[in-house]
């Protein structure tokens, strides 16, 4: 018992020493938590751990990558300063340059909402979690042969809603995102921890979790220190890169933003609802030169590389974001020593050559502010030439043209390319507008309308906006196989892009013709000082503004109902000979109820102009007249279709030649919606009335084949009159199928 008490003793000496150092532990553990509470206290000193797929079944063929959030080095705080009042940015800014980083644990996102784990294509805006304020964005490209930008970005948000979630998107292109990414508060630069950072590839979707709820509007700073955008196939991109043979033919490497976003370079918030400031900074080879959106404030050199930073730019929807890297081309000197506007061209090019654009770029830049009220909003225009696989591109301050354009001056094209391209530094960098149909592309149409209006003005060209209605209103009207036809031949002119621009810009023309210049002069100034710089417009807002303007609701319900359809009314006019007239419509897409609101102009034959709104309703009225023509000016995005009768009173006033009243583009827009119908099998089916159409066949087959297409001649001739081995063919393939063919 007595040889115990020794070991007894020094059982409890060891105890009370470590009790001593667990005390000391404790202390200094209790210590390092003050100086860190954006943790709530709950920091964990194990390793990171990486999540088990498993954890989160992603659904069905959706490519899930989870990402390992590691400890970071701790460094120096600098804590932003509190304040009652909402923190100021550029102080956030200054102050997130030296933020303390501490090392936090990954655990499973079960905190998060279903819709972040399982993400569906409907999933909910962006902007429904926090909205964007400004990013500070580093771009880096080593060498021309480079295939990756390598960068890093500050995102500076402020929460809509309380959440434990950030969402930003980030295309498969962009990778190596790093696994330091942090995120902090402004109010005091207390780290919130990121516990995973999941990425669903088929959604474009980068999904933080947080370790905390952060509060409404609470603006916060997400930090991603490194990634890289891969260059090859990059849509958000364009690259010309000379071969070797192509002495003088410049490098460069540019931005196409305004269709794709700036998710394939980096991450971020492409909503058109988002508006943000960008400050940019590129490191580019030193023999190459840099253009951004804004002019640049600093530039240093470094071995074998610049770095140039450019001015901030006003909050702008991040489409307008952009910039342009290349050598080998020489600028266009002013002619008034301007320095609002610069061109840069290939060498090969002669500057005399060029010196039309500026006094192109200064005709818009008057005209435009005095239809918006609104000057051009940036320090300097750049405008580049090169050999891009596009019209051009446009983003605020800067515009790349397709260098053909450039080369052909006299070309018509040349001229409303160079227009349209400055009218959206208006239309998408100040004013846009959100949730569009695919079909019906308003922000595009706008700025179409626009440089129809502008181009009418021009002295350089001679292009109205009537040719430029009907040259849309061919395209528009035309069916599948004749769109492909002109697409082939014609190439960009008859784009699916350029229809979905082209249809709310006839809408607009239309209008025009009902409510005059003057109104929708107003109906632009209205939409710029109301949503100008602002939130988008919505469709339905654009459509008030239209009332607004000219104190009616047909311009807006005419405007409304062109944009909720994918189609066109074809107008239906049964004329009888005891002068009853009914007129009603139907859409020229089969199996739908739409309705559209159409205004129908219709001459007599007294030559009296009278005018009627079409809405769902069909209209009867009595109109004695040997005839009857609907939309005489071609002032119409419609189909217009006569009955039995009428055609035959108008064939008959088309062989009287120079006497008959109605002009001959009326009547080829007459016979070429009916031969449309014909083909179609949209005439009349009344089984009882097939003599009738034959006789007026045969009647307008006499008139020649300038008023018809050869489908058309052919299907209107007798089975047995076909003469021709190329309309026997027709009438074989085409002809014989129809309700109307005559097959005697």
């Amino acid at each position: 018992m007595a040889s115990s008490k020794p070991k007894l003793l020094l059982i409890t000496l060891l105890l009370l020493i470590l009790v001593g150092i667990a005390t000391v532990f404790l202390v200094l553990r209790m210590t390092k938590l003050r100086e860190h509470p954006g943790n709530n206290g709950n920091v964990t000193s194990e390793a990171s751990f990486r999540i088990d797929s498993n954890s989160l079944t992603p659904p069905d063929n959706q490519d899930v990558y989870f990402i390992e959030v590691s400890p970071s080095t701790p460094t120096t705080s600098t804590n932003i300063a509190t304040s009652s009042s909402p923190p100021d940015l550029d102080h956030c800014r200054r102050a997130s340059t030296n933020l303390s980083k501490i090392k936090c644990s990954q655990k499973p996102p079960s905190n998060l909402d279903r819709e972040w784990i399982h993400p569906s294509k409907d999933h909910p805006d962006l902007t429904s979690i926090h909205s964007i304020i400004h990013y500070d964005l580093d771009l880096t490209i080593n060498r021309k042969d480079e295939n990756v930008f390598e960068g890093s970005v500050k995102i500076f948000l402020k929460t809509a809603k309380a959440t434990n979630t950030v969402v930003l998107h980030a295309n498969r292109q962009i990778s190596d995102i790093d696994e330091r990414i942090s995120v902090f508060r402004c109010s005091n630069g207390a780290q919130i921890c990121v516990h995973s950072v999941t990425r669903f590839i088929d959604h474009q979707l980068l999904v933080l979790a947080l370790s905390e709820e952060v509060p409404e509007g609470t603006l916060i700073v997400v930090e991603i220190s490194h990634f890289e955008s891969v260059i090859p196939n990059n849509q958000g991109l364009y690259v010309q890169k000379p071969m070797a043979f192509e002495q003088g033919r410049s490098w460069m490497i540019g931005t196409l933003f305004e269709k794709i976003g700036i998710k394939t370079v980096f991450p971020g918030i492409d909503e058109k609802e988002s508006r943000a400031s960008l400050d940019l900074c590129l490191i580019y080879p030193s023999d190459t030169t840099a253009k951004g959106n804004m002019p640049i404030k600093s530039s240093e050199a470094m071995t074998d590389l610049t770095k140039s930073c450019f001015m901030e730019t006003p909050p702008i929807p991040s489409f307008q974001y952009g910039f342009v890297i290349f050598d080998n081309m020489h600028e266009v000197p002013s002619p008034d020593n301007s320095t609002q506007v610069e061109i840069f061209i290939g060498k090969h090019l002669k500057n005399s050559d060029s010196q039309w654009i500026f006094n192109e770029i200064k005709t818009v830049f008057e005209k435009m502010t005095v239809l918006t009220g609104i000057p051009f909003s940036a320090p300097k225009l750049t405008v580049i030439s090169s050999f891009i696989n596009a019209e051009g591109t446009h983003s605020l301050g800067l515009i790349v043209l397709k260098e053909e354009w450039i080369e052909y001056p006299t070309f018509v094209m040349t001229h409303t390319n160079v227009v349209r391209q400055v009218v959206q530094q208006w239309v998408s960098s100040i004013l846009t507008v959100c949730a569009e149909n695919s079909h019906f592309c308003v922000q595009e149409g706008l700025a179409t309308y626009l440089e129809w209006v502008i181009t009418e003005e021009s002295k350089s060209i001679n292009l109205t906006s009537k040719t430029r209605f009907n040259e849309a209103r061919i395209l528009a009207l035309a069916t599948k196989a004749e769109k492909t036809r002109l697409r082939q031949n014609q190439g960009t002119a008859f784009s699916e892009a350029a229809e979905c621009a082209e249809r709310p810009a006839m809408v607009f023309y239309i209008i025009e013709k009902i409510v005059g210049k003057t109104a929708m002069e107003r109906f632009m100034r209205n939409i710029f000082e109301l949503y100008g710089g602002k939130t988008c417009a919505s469709v339905e807002e654009i459509g008030e503004a239209l009332r607004q303007a000219s104190n009616s609701d047909i311009p807006k319900n005419i405007f409304l109902s062109y944009a909720r359809s994918a189609s066109y009314p074809v107008i239906r006019i049964n004329h009888l000979s005891n002068g009853h007239l009914t007129i009603s419509q139907e859409s020229q897409q089969l199996n739908t109820t739409e309705r559209f609101t159409v205004p129908i102009d219709i001459l007599d034959d007294t030559l009296k102009n009278s005018q009627v709104i079409l809405d769902k309703s069909p209209i009867q009225v009595h109109k004695p007249s040997r005839f009857l023509v609907v939309d005489p000016e071609g002032h119409s995005y419609q189909r217009t279709l006569y009955n039995v009768e009428s055609y035959s009173n108008v064939a008959y006033c088309a062989r009287q030649g120079a006497s008959c009243p109605i002009q001959p583009k009326s009547l080829k827009n007459i016979f070429s919606d009916m031969c449309w119908a014909l083909m179609e099998n949209k005439l009349e089916t009344v089984k009882s009335k097939i003599p009738a159409w034959h006789q007026v066949f045969g009647e307008l087959i006499k008139l020649g084949t300038s008023y018809f297409e050869n489908d058309c001649s052919c299907c209107m001739r007798k089975s047995s009159e076909t003469i021709s081995n190329q309309c026997k063919w027709i009438w074989k393939d085409k002809c014989s199928g129809l309700f109307l063919a005559n097959k005697a």
